[in-house]
This record gives structure tokens, C-alpha cells and sequence, in this order.
């Protein structure tokens, strides 16, 4: 996971990836209440889970049954 922060006159815009939109929530709010900070622009991206599960004609079921596939 990666997060990039850039300032700009007490603003501040986080940019990269994380796994979780709970990581990305928590990285907004870690930086809301430093000093200095008036705003926060939240520009991270979820990175897709490449483990979810997926759908559609590469995971279609057999439609006979393993025993008569001899």
C-alpha cells in the first residue's frame, strides 16, 4: 500500500493505493487535525481485490457431472 501526501498552502490532496476503504478512511483522518492542515483532498484508490471472487464464463460450472467425463 501506497499513499502519497502533497501540501499546498495547508491543504492537503492523498493520492496512491490501499486495500480497503477503511484504509482509506483512516488515512483522511489521520492527517485532518494537524496543525496547519485546512483541508483535505482524498484522491486514494481502492485496489481491486484479486482474490474476489468473480463471475462469468471462465468460472462457469460443468454442466455434467465429473463421473460421466470418462
Amino acid at each position: 500500500h501506497s499513499v502519497k501526501v502533497t501540501v499546498d498552502d495547508g491543504w492537503l490532496t492523498l493520492s496512491g493505493e490501499v486495500g480497503s476503504e477503511y484504509e482509506r478512511q483512516a488515512a483522511a483522518a489521520v492527517v485532518i487535525y494537524l496543525m496547519g492542515v485546512t483541508g483535505v483532498s482524498d484522491e486514494i484508490r481502492i485496489r481491486p481485490d484479486r482474490f474476489a471472487r468473480k463471475s462469468g464464463p471462465d468460472f462457469a460450472m460443468p454442466t455434467s457431472h465429473p463421473s460421466s467425463w470418462a
